[in-house]
């Protein structure tokens, strides 16, 4: 954009400057008037007015001087005291020189004429080199900066599919992020589910503890209790079991006393039996005397 403004600014400059010395050539051409003083005179006004007023820009100053000097001698002629022959031939003498002259004028000023139309368009050849030159570069800053503009649009077609897939893979870590979210958040329900579960378990354990601890202090007190039972039962079958042996040896005792007395007294009375029938034979109160011992 800054090279288009600076040939854009360079194209008016020479423009400018083109016009300018358009204008000057053509006012050095007319600027005193081709024929303004050709009244004034044939010989003196024609070539005063046109070697003031054309060559005013190429030289014509010389033209003029020439011009002026020529009225003058008119009119000091005409001024004179001298003869008609003399004025003739003075008039004779100046139109031919202002014939001369005008001859002189005329191939000056086609000189002149061509001179300038050559120099002006030599000026307009060089405006228009000047004026294709800044067209070329203008086109060329164009085209450039065409070219940077399709290279930009590539650059930001790029940009724009490099954003749009990065906002893709953004869009989908931000689905995974949420779906992993979700089975963390089911994941600490599931695990606060569980730990209350766990610690209503733990208390009704604990409570099943001290509901069983407390039964086995029952259990203790309860075996405790058997034992002293079962001890006392054992000692009171020991003194059982003892006495029972006692009587039992008693009995035995006593039977095998029983036993033996019987014995005796059969033994006795066997013997007391053979004795009275003995007696008997000798006299009857020998078993009478027997049954009382």
């Amino acid at each position: 954009m800054v090279k288009f403004q600076i040939v854009t600014f360079a194209l008016v400059a020479l423009a400018a400057f083109a016009f300018a010395q358009d204008t000057r050539v053509k006012r050095g051409f007319g600027g005193g008037g081709f024929g303004g003083d050709f009244g004034h005179g044939f010989g003196g006004g024609f070539g005063g007015g046109f070697g003031g007023g054309f060559g005013g820009g190429h030289g014509g100053s010389g033209g003029g001087g020439g011009g002026g000097h020529g009225g003058g001698s008119g009119g000091h002629g005409g001024g004179g005291s001298g003869s008609a022959s003399s004025i003739a031939r003075s008039a004779a003498d100046q139109a031919h020189a202002s014939i001369e002259k005008q001859g002189l004028a005329a191939q000056q000023a086609a000189y002149q004429a061509k001179s300038a139309l050559a120099a002006n368009a030599k000026q307009a050849a060089q405006t228009a080199r000047a004026a294709l030159a800044g067209k070329q570069a203008i086109v060329n800053a164009l085209h450039q900066a065409a070219q940077d503009a399709q290279a930009q649009i590539g650059a930001e077609i790029a940009q724009l599919d490099q954003a749009n897939r990065a906002a893709q893979a953004a869009q989908q870590a931000a689905q995974q992020a949420n779906q992993q979210t979700a089975s963390l958040t089911a994941a600490l329900n599931a695990a606060q589910n569980s730990a209350n579960a766990a610690e209503k378990a733990a208390g009704e354990s604990q409570q099943e503890v001290g509901a069983q601890e407390r039964m086995v202090a029952m259990a203790k007190l309860r075996a405790q209790q058997a034992s002293n039972q079962l001890a006392a039962a054992i000692s009171d079958l020991h003194q059982t079991q003892a006495q029972a042996d006692r009587a039992a040896s008693l009995a035995a005792a006593a039977a095998a006393n029983a036993a033996k007395l019987g014995a005796q007294i059969a033994a006795e009375g066997a013997a007391g039996a053979a004795a009275g029938a003995h007696g008997g034979d000798a006299g009857g109160s020998g078993g009478h005397g027997g049954w009382k011992k």
